[in-house]
This record gives C-alpha cells, structure tokens and sequence, in this order.
C-alpha cells in the first residue's frame, strides 16, 4: 500500500490528480455506463476530509465530468462552502424517511447544483431526522447505474460503523485523509486492523498538511501502512 504527503499548501488539484491518475478502476472504461465512487474518510476530525472531497469534486466537474457529491456524515455542515446552498427541503427529509425501493428517484428531484450536483445538507442530525445512515448506501448503488452521473464523491465521517464499511464497500477509490501526529497514526492502525481486502488499488492515503521540519508519527516507528511521500 501506499500513501502520499501533501504539503499545507498544496494545490487540491495535486491532490485530484494522485486520486484519479493512480487508480486504473478509475482510468479504464469510462464507458461503461456505472459511475465511479470516489469516498473520502478520516479517522481523525480536522484532516480536511470535506475540503479534499469537494474540492475533487469540482476538478472533475471542471474536467467536464457529471459529478455528485453526497455528504452522508451524521451532521452535514459543508453548506457554508458553497454559494447560496440551502439546508434540505422537508418533502426531501419525508422522502428519505420513507426508504423507498430507489432512494436515488426519492430525492433526484431535489439534487441541486453548484460547481458541481449536490443533495441538500439536512438541517439537523440523520438520528434528530429519522432518517438511517444505510440509505446513502443505496442512494449511491441506484446512482451509479442511472446514467446521470461520471463520479460520485462521498463525504463521511470518523465513526467507522456498519453503515460506513458499507459504503467503502462500494467505493472504487477510498482516499484516506490523516495528520502525521500520534493520534492519526493510532487511529489509522485502528481503521486498517478493521478492514479487510486492504489493497492499493482502492486506498490512498494522503498526510494533508504535511510539514517536513515537524515530528511524523506516521513514519517513526511502525507505520500501519507503507508511506511515500511526494
């Protein structure tokens, strides 16, 4: 496995082009009719897993790609990044309570655009909502084969749960987003010590903020993955 530094202020196209170019799932038969799942993790909060995410997004938008972001955290906060976005309408939250068949027809019709096509972000919790975290799941499986799209990019949280390994599940590139203190390297032997079928193929592991002259916990001593920086 490998994993890649990028300094603090490195451009997120950088970043764009180490997540797409080095994946061959993601180069080959961009024909095929299904789009491919970009997914965006951390096991640490604050590594910049949402800027990372939105801002592939909008590369592959600008590369005249179709692209969806979905956020499927517990709490969606990435409004603010975006010009004039609006929290999610009720009849969107009715329709997501529900759990119909296609949970992707459910909400297309409130999908809006950007820089990029987005669901609205929820106003409160999916627990304060009612609204069960394994529908994105299925949002992204009936998506990926509409035809409406080229990617999807998926936001998430640290909370590794049933629902989240779920989604990885489906991804064809999950892109692991850290520190290099000690609390991301603990926490990134946790996350690779619960995954199975760890392969570089779909993981990448980027160090965001990287400073060369500060202490690297992620390469001092055994690291949970081989890194390589750049």
């Amino acid at each position: 496995l490998a994993a890649d530094y990028t300094f603090k202020y490195t451009s997120l196209n950088l970043i764009f082009n180490k997540v797409v170019s080095s994946c061959p799932r993601l180069r080959d038969d961009e024909t095929s009719g299904e789009a491919k799942v970009l997914l965006f993790y951390s096991p640490v909060g604050g590594a910049g897993t949402t800027t990372a995410a939105m801002a592939v997004a909008s590369c592959l938008r600008g590369a005249y790609r179709r692209v969806l972001y979905l956020d499927a955290e517990y709490v969606q906060t990435f409004a603010w990044r975006l010009r004039g976005a609006r929290t999610a309408p009720m009849e969107m939250v009715r329709e997501m309570q529900r759990q119909t068949r296609d949970a992707y027809e459910s909400v297309r019709g409130f999908i809006a655009s950007d820089c990029f096509d987005y669901l609205p972000p929820l106003r409160a919790s999916l627990t304060a909502l009612g609204v069960e975290p394994s529908l994105y799941a299925r949002i992204v499986e009936s998506a990926r084969v509409s035809g409406d799209y080229d990617y999807i990019v998926v936001d998430t949280d640290t909370a590794l749960t049933p629902q989240k390994t779920e989604l990885i599940g489906l991804a064809d590139r999950v892109v692991v987003m850290l520190g290099q203190d000690e609390a991301s390297r603990h926490k990134l032997s946790c996350f690779v010590a619960n995954i199975d079928g760890l392969d570089a193929d779909t993981y990448r592991f980027v160090c965001n903020r990287y400073d060369p002259d500060a202490p690297n916990a992620l390469t001092s001593g055994e690291a949970p993955v081989e890194l390589d920086g750049f």
